[in-house]
């Protein structure tokens, strides 16, 4: 054993104070610099055991790659060299704190900004590391720290620990200068890429899937693979599908986290993140609460291939005008008329294969078990859900072949739409709208209302599949339809309750292509554009009530100014938004009297972080710091038991 002692001098500089841990390649101990007056951290090797050649050269190697780093999310090494009996040493910042497998024994999750911005530290971390040519390859909670921060962050500062077990990947390298042999299985089994459990040469993707695996604990508060032995870890995490995160864990992550995940977690290194930096950039996307964004940076169509699709309204302009954009094609018919599902002859023929079920109820009825099922399905991704949505589609589908009234065969195709969609069934969803709108253009103008509704989901889904440009001609073709609406009835004289109507059910499909179009103008760096659009579509979702779809334009609207530099607009525009959501003495009262519930409190809290990530990523430092503390206290709320 080769023990440093309380009051030893390493180097003649080092006086050691105190053993802070060991393990089976050595120990660390703190200690104080004479010279610099502060203290430091001595990593020495060999304290249990005798060295072998292989141990003192990676030592050696970590030492001297650290030392060559400088970035605020590395440790930072002041040297490195041996003590007297020729043990290994290298001298690192001295960090006050506690590691993130320390923060991970709290049984509460991160919260979302927390969570997210420590991700983005080890990202800016690694990016340096691996730009030096640096592989971690042991990424894991303990060796990432959580240091107070010194006043220049929020809150702590991220450090990446132990490169011990790094290795360099620049061009040139000879087998014999990689000192970490490919079959060597180095790391920790339950974090290892499933090329580094195979014992296959790995690069900086390696670090990438690491990662994400911590993320993945983060959430879900359980690794994602685990098993008996370290083989059977090491064979689920080469071959098995990633686990789902069970839905209360996953409600409490920024939303988008699975998606981000499941790129990250991919079996195959080139559909990962491929570096670094494209990780942050899903990260400054899942803060910046912009879920189209994410969705295409996770290449969505291969990167989900586990995770329901648990995409918060909340969070994204798309995602909120997909669903209720389906919604809106069917609203004219099925709330303000209310005929039978008959057949010319006014009977649901006999030998209907689903007569049953078909004869409790019409499309209203049809209607209203899908909600139930959607609402089951989106909040909670329950087989049963999925099951009750199948059937609906079937039912649907069945009654669809005996209807001979116009509008009831498009409100039909339209709910087989809405379940397909639901299931991710995109493409058929899809051809289900086309033949809708289809039966409404071949028809009399009185469908021209549900033809708005249609070409809305039609954008949808089309954007989610990636046809963009589809998807814009279709937002746009539809405002002009929606003009010759308004304009028809405006001059008409159909009595005022029905143009009042009429007017209101197409303004919601002229809001959410508003919406889609903002959007579409935004990522060209149309700014003034988008705002044109984005500023009528929230006036209508405020005035109707849709809370979700108000909030993604709001926070367009002040997106827009801020690229416009009109930051004091858009911090008051933010604002304005921000008080009407009331104080915590509100949300205290009104969770008292069962006006709302956790459930509702949480979503509530979610707008409010959502507001504070803004504040914070534009700078305005004490409105940020406001509310986050709100939400900090909306979800503390949520664990007292209301008084009833």
């Amino acid at each position: 054993m080769n023990e440093l002692q309380i009051g030893q001098l390493v180097d003649g500089k080092y006086k050691i104070q105190a053993l802070l841990g060991s393990g089976a390649f050595g120990a660390v101990y703190k200690a104080y610099h004479n010279e610099l007056n502060r203290p430091v951290a001595i990593k020495v090797l060999g304290i249990r055991g005798d060295l072998s050649e292989d141990t003192r050269s990676r030592f050696s190697r970590e030492a001297r790659l650290l030392s060559s780093l400088s970035h605020p999310n590395v440790i930072g090494v002041y040297s490195y060299g041996l003590l007297e009996n020729a043990i290994p040493y290298i001298a690192m910042e001295y960090l006050d704190g506690k590691t993130l497998a320390d923060r991970l024994t709290d049984d509460e999750p991160l919260p979302p900004n927390v969570l997210i911005e420590i991700f983005m530290q080890v990202c800016s971390g690694l990016a340096a590391a691996h730009a030096a040519g640096i592989i971690h390859r042991d990424l894991k909670p303990e060796n990432i720290f959580l240091a107070h921060s010194d006043g220049s962050g929020p809150g702590f500062r991220v450090r990446i620990l132990d490169f011990g077990l790094s290795r360099q990947f620049a061009d040139g390298l000879t087998t014999s200068q990689r000192l970490t042999q490919t079959g060597a299985l180095l790391g920790s089994v339950q974090y290892m890429s499933p090329e580094a459990a195979s014992g296959q040469v790995v690069d900086r993707r390696a670090d990438i899937y690491s990662l994400a695996c911590i993320l993945y604990q983060c959430v879900a508060g359980r690794v994602p693979f685990d098993a008996d032995t370290p083989l059977g870890i090491l064979y689920k995490q080469q071959n098995e599908t990633l686990p789902q995160i069970d839905r209360n864990r996953l409600d409490l992550a920024p939303p988008g986290t699975e998606m981000l995940i499941a790129k990250a977690m991919q079996k195959d290194p080139s559909a990962r993140f491929q570096s670094a930096e494209e990780m942050m950039e899903a990260l400054k996307a899942l803060k910046l609460q912009d879920v189209q964004l994410l969705s295409s940076l996770c290449d969505a169509e291969g990167a989900n291939p586990t995770q329901g699709k648990r995409i918060s309204l909340i969070a994204v302009t798309a995602a909120f005008i997909l669903i209720a954009g389906i919604y809106a094609s069917v609203v004219y018919s099925t709330s303000h008329r209310s005929d039978s599902l008959k057949s010319e002859s006014g009977q649901i023929p006999a030998n209907s294969k689903h007569n049953t079920k078909i004869r409790s109820g019409d499309l209203l009825a049809l209607n209203a078990r899908f909600s139930k099922a959607h609402s089951a399905y989106f909040n909670l991704e329950n087989r049963a859900a999925a099951e009750d949505l199948r059937s609906i589609e079937r039912d649907a589908a069945d009654l669809q072949s005996y209807l001979r009234i116009k509008s009831k065969l498009v409100d039909c195709l339209m709910i087989r739409a809405k379940c397909l969609s639901d299931l991710d069934e995109i493409k058929p969803a899809l051809a289900l709208c086309e033949q809708a709108l289809k039966e409404c253009l071949n028809s009399s103008a009185e469908l021209a209302t549900q033809a708005t509704g249609i070409r809305t989901t039609m954008a949808q889904l089309n954007l989610q599949l990636g046809n963009k440009n589809e998807s814009e001609r279709l937002a746009r073709e539809n405002l002009v339809a929606i003009g010759e609406i308004v304009k028809a009835y405006e001059a008409g004289d159909d009595a005022a309750q029905i143009r009042s109507t009429v007017i209101t059910e197409v303004g919601l499909s002229r809001a959410l292509c508003q919406g889609l179009l903002s959007q579409v103008e935004y990522d060209r760096g149309n700014y003034k554009s988008a705002l044109e659009y984005a500023k009528p579509s929230a006036f209508f979702m405020e005035a109707r009530g849709i809370s979700d779809g108000e909030n993604s334009m709001r926070f367009m609207i002040a997106n827009c100014l801020i690229r416009m530099n009109q930051k004091e607009k858009a911090e008051k525009s933010v604002e304005d938004f921000a008080k009407r959501l009331g104080t915590i003495e509100q949300y205290r009262d009104e969770y008292a009297s069962g006006k709302t519930d956790a459930a509702g409190l949480l979503n509530r809290a979610h707008v409010v972080e959502s507001i504070y990530l803004w504040f914070a990523a534009n700078g305005f430092v004490d409105k940020a710091n406001q509310y986050n503390e709100l939400a900090r206290k909306m979800r503390e709320l949520t664990k007292e038991s209301p008084a009833r």
